[in-house]
Parts: structure tokens; C-alpha cells; sequence
């Protein structure tokens, strides 16, 4: 038998067998998905999960977890687990639901997950990985921080006025850049980071326009789908070695006030007394809306 008959029975045997199983066999084992230098974690069967003691396990960091599972921030009462990708592609994930690369702490793997579509159009602020809808984009948009259309690098006119084309996990989309003159009344520029700034209502002093005294940092915060944000001075701290003056605590790395949530009138007029029950005390935060 001369080696042509053979390579066509080899042929009639393997076409039964999917393309995978065919470039396992004759390749190895395929090498790790690489987005932007991070390797991205596969997708496991239940007996390859069962295996992995940390599966679906809380955790802190990515050494916390067993390769390849990463240290996902889920959000809600579930916080950190150890997950593995759970899809590929959109067909993969349940209606309403769509598949995204997440990043996760630290130098742990990206991972693939199925994350809801949600009410915010372009320009909104977003949750990247949303425990809620509420958090998240409309149908089609990438959320990079915030709600864009995918666009084209190369065609700046790919993104509407007041925004710019970025690379990003998940293909580039459009990101919102503007300068001071750009705002109607009522809103300010804000820089987020490198080029993205939005206009936005501020409540508190911008410490952005007008700096903060010696020893503070400008630190500000909103809500996925806010047209406000609350911006304010604090002083940094190490919780492991507080420095905070008397009456407030060292939380996030800032130095909080404590407050009463049984008096209305604890915190200043444009803050508010948040309790946090587990850690038997009650701060005083900027207001959002």
C-alpha cells in the first residue's frame, strides 16, 4: 500500500472528528488567548472545575485562585470568586446577556463572561463588569468605563462629535473627550484619565479647578449613568498605620468623618451619613444626585 492510499484513509477516519480535535492531534495543545499581553482563561468542563479546589472559591488576589481561573469581581453578595471563562461568543450566553473580556486585579488572567445589557446609552458611565443591568450599557455598545459605539482607529469620523477612538479589551470604541469651552451651563469638564474627560454637573468645590490644600488629594466618584459627580478633597491614610485626625477613620485610603445615621444633620449640607453595619460605624460621603 504506497503512502497516497494511506493519507486517504487518515483523511476518511479523521473527517468525523471537529476541527479542534484534528489540530490536537496533529499540533498539541492550543496555545493561551493573548489580549494586550494578558492571557485570558479558558473555558473548563465541569470535571475540569471539580478538579480545581478554588472553583468558584471567594478570593482577594490572583494568587488566591488555581490556574487559569482569575479573580473575578462579580459585584453583589457573590464579591471575588475564582471563575474560568463561560463563553466565546454571544450565542453562548442566555438573552439579554452578552459576552465580554474582563479584566481582573493585579497580574491575573483576562476572562470571558456573560454580562447583562442594560439602559445607558453612549456616553454613560458604566460598570465594565455589572452585577446589574441597572450598571450597564444598551444592547451593542462596549463599556470601557463607559457606554461607546465600537469604532474604527483609523476613522476618527467612526466616533460622533465630542469623542475619540480607543483600543480597548474588547475592540476599540468611542470615549468622550472635551475641553472646558464644550460644556452647556450647568456642567463642567471632568478629566478622568489620559484623554477622557466629560461634561458633568459637580457637587462639592471642583478640585480639579482649584487645587486642594497641602496633604489632600482631589478624589471624586458617580454612579454607572450619572450626569453628576461628587468631587472633594480627603487626606490619604494606610489602614494598616491610620493617621486620621480625631473623629474620623481611615477607610479606602482616606481619612472619613464619622457620623450619626439616626441624625439628619450629621454630615455637611452636600454629604450624606452612610452606615456600614458589619464594621459597627457610620461615615460621611459626598452626595451623588
Amino acid at each position: 500500500m504506497n503512502w497516497q492510499k494511506l493519507a486517504s484513509i487518515a483523511a476518511g477516519l479523521l473527517l468525523p472528528l471537529p476541527l479542534l480535535l484534528i489540530a490536537k492531534l496533529f499540533f498539541g495543545p492550543s496555545e493561551h488567548l493573548i489580549i494586550n499581553g494578558r492571557v485570558v482563561s479558558p473555558m473548563l468542563s465541569r470535571s475540569e472545575k471539580r478538579k480545581l479546589l478554588t472553583s468558584e472559591r471567594p478570593c482577594q488576589r490572583p494568587d488566591d485562585c488555581e490556574p487559569p481561573l482569575a479573580c473575578l469581581d462579580l459585584g453583589g453578595p457573590r464579591s471575588s470568586l475564582c471563575v474560568a471563562s463561560e463563553c466565546q461568543t454571544d450565542l453562548q450566553c442566555r438573552e439579554g446577556f452578552t459576552c465580554r473580556v474582563l479584566s481582573t486585579p493585579g497580574n491575573g488572567p483576562l476572562v470571558r463572561f456573560c454580562v447583562p445589557e442594560g439602559p445607558h446609552p453612549e456616553g454613560h458611565l458604566c460598570h465594565e463588569a455589572p452585577a446589574r443591568k441597572e450598571d450597564a450599557c444598551q444592547r451593542g455598545l462596549i463599556c470601557a468605563g463607559w457606554c461607546g459605539r465600537p469604532c474604527k482607529l483609523d476613522e476618527p469620523s467612526s466616533c460622533p462629535q465630542g469623542f475619540f477612538c480607543e483600543k480597548g479589551l474588547n475592540g476599540p470604541s468611542c470615549l468622550p473627550g472635551c475641553t472646558p469651552g464644550d460644556c452647556p451651563p450647568g456642567k463642567q469638564c471632568v478629566h478622568f484619565r489620559d484623554r477622557i474627560s466629560a461634561c458633568m454637573g459637580v457637587r462639592g468645590v471642583n478640585c480639579q479647578v482649584s487645587p486642594c490644600p497641602s496633604g489632600q488629594k482631589c478624589t471624586f466618584n458617580a454612579s454607572p449613568g450619572a450626569e453628576q459627580i461628587a468631587m472633594e478633597c480627603v487626606q490619604p491614610c494606610d489602614e494598616a498605620q491610620p493617621s486620621c485626625p480625631q473623629g474620623s477613620i481611615c477607610f479606602a485610603s482616606a481619612c472619613r468623618r464619622t457620623c450619626d445615621s439616626t441624625q439628619d444633620n450629621s454630615c455637611g449640607p452636600e454629604e450624606h451619613c452612610t452606615l456600614f453595619p458589619e464594621r459597627q460605624f457610620s461615615l460621611c460621603f459626598p452626595k451623588r444626585d
